[in-house]
């Protein structure tokens, strides 16, 4: 659920970013080094977004044998298996301890890799707007004009004819 959260606070974030620089004459108006700040900030964002995908991204091996006597803790594998079977087996607490151990052991080495692919993604988001919502800010108080563009628009002169 926090993949997902982070994913979608990622996915407006990036909205608002590229709304910033694709608004009519506003890419325009910043300075090259404007252009590679925002350009540092998508990408920092557009990283966490996939590190965020790589959290949610199911992890099923769908070419693993499923025989019973095999395993019935692996959900893969609990889909083989009749109600009743399944059951007369928990019922004799015949778990093998070795296999327990493995499953428990997979499990967490997934959910911990799970939590670090969020947590950069997290640390990531946290860069993108960093750079991206401070940009914004200078632009928007006038600060250093000349070395990072103003969001103002530019006047264009009229050419008509004066009579």
């Amino acid at each position: 659920m926090k993949a997902a959260a982070a994913l979608a606070i990622e996915a407006a974030i990036m909205g608002f970013a590229l709304a910033l620089v694709t608004t009519t004459g506003t890419l325009a108006q910043l300075t090259f080094l404007s252009r590679c700040v925002i350009g540092a900030g998508l990408l920092l964002l557009f990283v966490s977004v996939i590190f965020s995908i790589i959290v949610l991204r199911p992890r099923v091996k769908l070419n693993e044998p499923a025989p019973k006597d095999r395993g019935y803790l692996y959900f893969g594998h609990l889909r083989h298996w009749k109600k009743a079977d399944l059951s007369r087996v928990l019922a004799k607490n015949t778990v093998n301890d070795d296999q327990l151990a493995d499953q428990v052991i997979k499990m967490s080495i997934v959910a911990w890799r799970k939590h670090l692919w969020l947590k950069w993604s997290l640390y990531l988001l946290l860069a993108g707007m960093a750079v991206i919502g401070g940009l914004y800010l200078v632009l928007l108080l006038g600060l250093m004009p000349d070395q990072l563009g103003d969001l103002i628009p530019t006047p264009t002169p009229t050419t008509g004819a004066a009579s």
